[in-house]
């Protein structure tokens, strides 16, 4: 015999075998357990939290985000920036290991090296300096409801601090251990601690054990926490004990998982426990029944959980020990993909084909069978492998028809797949779209029309029976039965067969067609690869089409779904995000409403796919993707209703942020303006920087804003967060700023108020100024206007009496010019006479005489000639005069016999009258005199004539060569009539006479100063 060692030996393979086709059988045809991507939203040290490790986190009053890390300090977040707190703060040190805000307002600190304090404006303040509780290291703080602070150390017990003065507990005073975790205020005014060796309860001022103690998973409690429903839970260093007042229920393990360390316990807005552990993750309930783990496969940074906290929008947020901090966005969209729960990633087709069971149709695995959960989905291969499943429809007789890339349909019973396209003849050709309607009836879209099944007969309809174009891309029914045909080149609707053709022409933003849906009210809405056309009901509306585009507010416009939740949105499903259409509040107010989800920061690289798109009987929307299924649930939505609150971080005067006026509250990040500051004029360019305090999707924030007093309407929606007024006129102002998350719901307003103070020249003590002066002016201006008027009336008399003088003036020069010119005629006349008389004489010295007294009359004839003939009637050009009258003088004396020569030294000198006769004259008589009587016989004879300038002075000479005159003669002596009339013209012109002779000649030198000419004329 053979042992069954042996057998088992021998038969080892066959029992391999076995077990490896039974295995692979079982993994092929059912998969459960698949976890599913849960909607987290991280924060890192990439986004600018200054350490990974995050021990607590804290909303503060208002809703800006606390947390303490362990390493990199305090960090307060705006959701925008991180502003963090380290030593050069206040902090001893970096590592926070609690942290709180009390109903104050007041944001208490603990860090590792002792000591609690509060964060006043920009510093730490440490409080407790004299007490046992600044050495100690702090892990909780807790307000209690009548406002007094807790504080759980290690080894130090726990301390209270009621505003006025520090009390300590320990295990002398009755705690169970020294080592405290955690307090829980209950409503009967007892108060629960959570220590390192049980639970301890006080209730007025008296501690003691609590009796559960022993009942509870482990010794070290870390937290208490109440549910709603009345049910306390105590996190232990070994799983859970959920307490309901009677009984204890010992939690180690989910689903196989040990929970391990429970750090935090808290539960959200639907009653579901949150259980946060020491490196499972996070367990959750579900609809308040079972626990699930939610771990790194699920989405969640770390397994390693520290704090959880629930904000005041019932946001619940995971600091984890490695990788900071985890918001969960709620189960309003979950993902299941190939890593999490899928077998194939792209997903061409989805129908729920019973109450929970959804039929998938992959582009690489053929069609699967998901079966989903709370947490989780069970999935099972139906059959198609290695086929693309691109529609799945349902047969009156349950059978299901699948269209296939290849562009075969298939009929499913069960239990086989059969050839339709052979069973029914029709032809294989490429095939979009597959549609059963409510008649029965089967339509086929192919790229060469339709073929369309009733009763066994098969119609093929093309552009020839009237069909708008023939590649088709839908075919769906509306609630009347009639079909409605997605083509390329427009919208067919077929009716008792006929086709009505819409198209651009029409109305339509495009021709290219991928979808159509209807909504309550009737209306059509069809996508496009250019958005969305919305062709209202025919009975309520004139108006064929309304389009949506980018125009309108359209992130993505190229359509690959439709379809409405059970909130009467419109969901749009594009090659790059999912669009919600507000239909309803369209409908109501004309305002469409668009929000986009692109889904990025959990997925990347994805598409939607076309018509990929199930409405499950329990309301959830189901989306296909190139990256797996997309579940909507549209209950969630209505969780939150409530927009951001918006922050307003700066204003900055110019380019500086004007601290006498602006005060940052750097501890709430929010910028305190004194009661309406005024600037002054020049300060009329403001900058205004603001963030929404939305942390889900801050990307997607949105802002409007208005300087009130400068404008009336909002600016905006915009993403930039600052805007710029420059030279603000003097006024009164408020400028207002307000927030809308995703949702389109906008939040309160915040707000700030200012002046800007009138330049001086704008002031009324100006205007006051001003106007005196004006007054002042004016009547300067009078007297100054009187004045001129005065000077202008005298101006005109003297004008006038000067226009008269000037004419008499002119009148009197005329005549002046007439006298001279009358007074040298009659000289001339007086000229004639004596030459008339010359030539009837005989006698030589008459003869003589006569010429002598001729030169005379001529050179005073000349000088009233040069006057009448000179502009200025007062002097004469005194060097011409001189040669004129030598060459008069030369020619009327002189004789072949006698061979004289001028010459002429005569200076540049303008004289008057009264100068000019007596000096002409003189010429005339020196020189006619030595022509006469100067040289007899001399062969070399030269007069010299000298009329030249000496300061004020002139200098009058006239020299000859010739005999000269005796030398004892005495000028006063003389009784030449010639000599005589010089001597006596030489005191007229009030000079002196120098006469000199020799035998080398004689020299007449005359000196007199040169007067000022007469220019008065008589009246």
């Amino acid at each position: 015999m053979h042992s069954v060692w042996e057998i088992m030996v021998r038969n080892k393979w066959i029992y391999i075998k076995a077990i490896a086709v039974l295995f692979f059988v079982w993994i092929s045809l059912t998969q459960t357990g698949a976890a599913q991507q849960y909607d987290f939203k991280h924060y890192s040290v990439a986004d600018g939290l200054p350490h990974g490790q995050v021990s607590m986190v804290v909303e503060g009053a208002d809703h800006q985000m606390w947390f303490g890390t362990m390493g990199g300090g305090l960090s307060r977040f705006n959701g925008t920036e991180f502003h963090t707190y380290t030593q050069k703060d206040g902090l001893r040190d970096s590592y926070v290991t609690a942290l709180a805000e009390d109903t104050q307002q007041r944001l208490w600190v603990a860090t590792y090296q002792g000591g609690v304090g509060t964060l006043e404006e920009d510093s730490l303040r440490y409080r407790f300096t004299d007490s046992a509780l600044d050495t100690v290291v702090v892990y909780n703080i807790r307000e209690s409801p009548e406002g007094n602070i807790w504080f759980a150390t290690y080894g130090a017990g726990a301390f209270v601090y009621n505003g006025r003065k520090l009390t300590q507990y320990t295990t002398k005073s009755g705690l169970i251990s020294n080592t405290v975790w955690d307090f829980y205020f209950n409503d009967s005014g007892k108060i629960w601690i959570s220590t390192h060796a049980g639970v301890s309860i006080c209730h007025d001022s008296t501690i003691k054990d609590f009796e559960g103690n022993d009942r509870l998973n482990g010794k070290i409690i870390y937290r208490i926490h109440e549910g709603p429903n009345g049910n306390w839970w105590f996190g232990t260093n070994n799983g859970v004990t959920k307490f309901d007042g009677h009984n204890y229920e010992k939690i180690y393990t989910v689903n196989g998982d040990s929970i391990g360390y429970v750090y935090d316990i808290i539960h959200d807005y639907y009653g579901n426990i949150w259980i946060g552990s020491e490196s499972k993750g996070v367990f959750r309930q579900f609809g308040g029944n079972g626990f699930h783990r939610v771990d790194g496969a699920n989405g969640l940074s770390s397994n390693y959980v520290y704090n959880l906290y629930r904000d005041h929008k019932d946001h619940i947020w995971i600091a984890t020990d490695e990788a900071g901090v985890n918001l969960y966005r709620g189960d309003e969209f979950v993902w299941f993909t190939k890593e999490k729960a899928l077998s194939a990633e792209d997903i061409l087709s989805v129908n729920e084909v019973r109450e929970g069971v959804l039929w998938v149709g992959t582009a690489s695995d053929g069609l699967w069978e998901i079966t989903t959960h709370a947490a989780s989905i069970r999935k099972k291969q139906i059959g198609l492998k290695g086929k693309e499943v691109w529609a799945i429809e349902k047969l009156p007789d349950g059978n299901k028809l699948l269209l296939t890339g290849d562009n075969r349909i298939w009929e499913y019973d069960g239990a086989s797949f059969t050839d339709f396209n052979k069973k029914m003849d029709v032809p294989v050709e490429y095939t979009v779209d597959l549609f059963v309607d409510s008649a029965g009836e089967i339509w086929i879209g192919t790229d060469s029309g339709i073929y369309h099944i009733r009763n066994g007969i098969v119609r093929h309809l093309t552009e020839k029976d009237g069909l708008v174009d023939n590649f088709i891309w839908e075919i769906t029914e509306d609630r009347e039965g009639q079909i409605w045909i997605s083509t390329n080149d427009g919208i067919s609707t077929y009716d008792d067969n006929t086709f009505t053709n819409f198209t651009m022409e029409d109305g339509l933003n495009q021709n290219v067609i991928s979808t159509i849906t209807q909504d309550e009210e009737g209306g059509y809405w069809v996508g496009t690869t250019a958005g969305i056309s919305y062709m209202p009901a025919l009975d309520q509306s004139d108006t064929l089409f309304v389009n949506f585009g980018k125009e309108e507010g359209m992130e993505f416009i190229n359509t690959q779904f439709l379809a409405f939740d059970s909130n009467g949105y419109l969901w749009q499903g594009t090659r790059a995000s999912l669009q919600r259409l507000n239909v309803p509040k369209y409908q109501q107010t004309g305002n469409m409403e668009i929000i986009s989800y692109n889904f990025r920061d959990q997925i990347e690289d994805f598409e939607f796919t076309h018509k990929a798109v199930e409405i499950d009987s329990s309301g959830n929307m189901w989306f296909g993707s190139t990256k797996g299924l997309l579940r909507y649930d549209p209950t969630v939505f209505d969780r939150d209703t409530a927009g951001p609150d918006v922050k307003i971080t700066d204003v900055l005067i110019g380019a500086q942020s004007w601290e006498k006026v602006i005060q940052t509250n750097r501890a709430s990040g929010n910028t305190k303006l004194s009661s309406s500051p005024e600037l002054d004029d020049s300060q009329n360019d403001l900058t205004f920087t603001f963030s929404a305090l939305e942390y889900e999707y801050p990307e997607k924030s949105q802002f409007r804003y208005r300087l009130q007093g400068f404008e009336k309407d909002w600016n905006g929606p915009t993403q930039i967060q600052e805007t710029v007024y420059r030279n603000v006129d003097p006024g009164e102002y408020n400028f207002t700023v307000q927030a809308r998350n995703q949702q389109g719901a906008w939040g309160p307003v915040n707000s700030v108020a200012f002046s800007i103070a009138p330049p001086f020249w704008n002031t009324y003590w100006f205007y006051g100024l001003v106007a005196l002066s004006v007054i002042g002016l004016g009547y300067a201006y009078i007297r100054m206007r009187v004045n001129l008027l005065e000077k202008k009336r005298l101006q005109e008399l003297v004008d006038y009496k000067t226009k008269g003088l000037q004419k008499a003036l002119t009148e009197k020069e005329v005549l002046i010019q007439e006298i001279h010119h009358r007074v040298k005629n009659n000289l001339a006349v007086i000229s004639g006479l004596l030459e008339l008389q010359m030539g009837s004489a005989d006698d030589d010295y008459i003869i003589r005489t006569l010429a002598e007294s001729q030169r005379r009359v001529q050179s005073i004839a000349m000088i009233h000639e040069k006057l009448y003939q000179n502009e200025d009637l007062a002097e004469i050009d005194f060097k011409k005069y001189i040669k004129e009258l030598l060459d008069i003088i030369v020619y009327s004396i002189d004789k072949d016999d006698k061979n004289i020569e001028l010459e002429y030294n005569i200076d540049q000198i303008d004289l008057g009258i009264d100068q000019a006769i007596p000096c002409g004259l003189i010429l005339n008589e020196v020189v006619s005199n030595a022509f006469e009587h100067a040289f007899n016989g001399s062969n070399s004879s030269t007069i010299w004539v000298d009329f030249l300038k000496n300061g004020d002075n002139i200098i009058f000479k006239i020299k000859d060569n010739g005999t000269g005159l005796p030398e004892d003669l005495e000028v006063e002596e003389l009784d030449s009539l010639g000599l005589v009339l010089v001597n006596s013209l030489v005191q007229q012109l009030e000079g002196n006479l120098e006469l000199q002779t020799s035998e080398e000649g004689t020299i007449f030198n005359i000196t007199f100063e040169k007067a000022v000419a007469k220019r008065d004329l008589p009246i």
